[in-house]
């Protein structure tokens, strides 16, 4: 028998025509079957809300213990990534959309609420007739310190979703054979 050369997960291998069957017959079941699998949006969106709210509150803990953290914020977005499989949602590419997404929004409330409460407590303590976004953007300062943790925070949410989609497109892709020549 001649011998083949084909891609198996990106390693190249030579078989004959028996093997390269064989091969090629177990690669076509395991795609069926991820094919086959159902893929619940829903459950999978609330996976992805509570591993990015669990990154949040890490991100919120180091926040008052004076530190911005880039691994919270990857935290955040391999807890939706996990949580968002573990939940029924399919491993694709619109999990990487919508865990980005609720990770981004998730973490950016967790920015905007620190400073609402910081704020509002500081309105309160002076009986200050504003709100805190009034505050906010009223003070050169607070303006500066407040949009500086929200470009930082989105910056690294940005970081943690590009980590996560390489790592996750290796671990999905190198999950089922693939078998190309």
């Amino acid at each position: 028998d001649l011998l083949k050369t084909i891609r198996v997960n990106d390693v190249y291998v030579s078989l004959d025509d028996k093997c390269y069957n064989e091969v090629a017959k177990v690669a076509a079941v395991e795609e069926q079957h991820y094919n086959a699998q159902p893929n619940n949006y829903l459950k999978g969106f609330l996976g992805a809300i509570l591993g990015a709210g669990i990154g949040a509150v890490a991100w919120i803990v180091l926040y008052y213990l004076g530190f911005l953290s880039a691994l919270t914020a990857v935290l955040a977005v391999f807890l939706g990534n996990y949580f968002y499989v573990k939940f029924g949602g399919k491993a694709n590419n619109v999990k990487n959309i919508i865990v980005a997404a609720v990770s981004l929004v998730v973490l950016v409330l967790a920015c905007v609420g620190i400073y609402y409460v910081e704020v509002g407590s500081v309105i309160a303590a002076n009986n200050l007739n504003m709100t805190p976004f009034e505050l906010i953007f009223s003070d050169e300062e607070l303006t500066g310190m407040f949009v500086s943790d929200m470009a930082m925070n989105v910056i690294f949410t940005i970081i943690g979703v590009v980590a996560q989609i390489a790592s996750t497109k290796r671990k999905d892709q190198s999950s089922r054979t693939r078998v190309s020549r």
